[in-house]
């Protein structure tokens, strides 16, 4: 999955990774039939948004990051960020997704065994430090529901990397039998425990 929708009508330079579709395609619509998606609506990830997630990482889009179990697809830096413009990332979350992905695919944590099991297991991500608080992630009321966009895309690119480069697709090789979601949460920069009742 390292591919990204151009119009037909755009520039006809042969690029990797760029599938070329006629002016008028719905593109939302086409992710959907590609199975590129987790059942939500994507952002398209255009040249331009694609790029600005590259920069970010340091460039070279081409450089492997790593290897996402279970099918162990290479996960580039223009992938990576491929999957992050769809999930509504901004370019600033990137380095904690990058960190991320660099730590669920650590031999550690058994990436593997998380996402081929039968089990509901889901990875928890704690962000801490000053970046959380730069980004602009919730630690606070509400840290595990809706309406903080940094927790929620983070933890959807993560999502979108594990079925689209890992391969977890639900009954494939992911083959939980009540599903899994990953979760972001930003631990509070001063250390004290969480007010899980506001």
């Amino acid at each position: 999955m390292a591919q990204y929708a151009q119009s037909a009508t755009s520039a006809t330079v042969e690029e990797p990774n760029v599938v070329r579709l006629p002016a008028g395609t719905d593109l939302i619509e086409w992710y959907f039939g590609q199975g590129w998606t987790d059942g939500l609506p994507v952002v398209p990830p255009t040249r331009a948004r694609v790029d600005a997630f590259v920069e970010t990482l340091g460039g070279h889009p081409h450089f492997v990051e790593c290897k996402v179990p279970p099918r162990h697809g290479s996960l580039s830096r223009e992938v990576l960020a491929i999957n992050m413009v769809m999930a509504g990332c901004k370019p600033e979350y990137a380095p904690v997704v990058r960190a991320a992905m660099l730590a669920l695919t650590a031999d550690a944590f058994n990436l593997n065994g998380v996402q081929a099991t039968t089990h509901m297991a889901a990875p928890l991500l704690i962000v801490n430090g000053p970046i959380a608080r730069d980004i602009g992630m919730n630690g606070d009321c509400n840290a595990f529901g809706s309406g903080n966009r940094a927790n929620a895309t983070i933890g959807r690119a993560l999502r979108l990397v594990l079925l689209n480069v890992g391969g977890a697709w639900p009954g494939e090789l992911d083959k939980s039998t009540l599903g899994r979601r990953p979760i972001t949460w930003k631990r509070a920069s001063v250390p004290k425990i969480p007010p899980f009742s506001c």
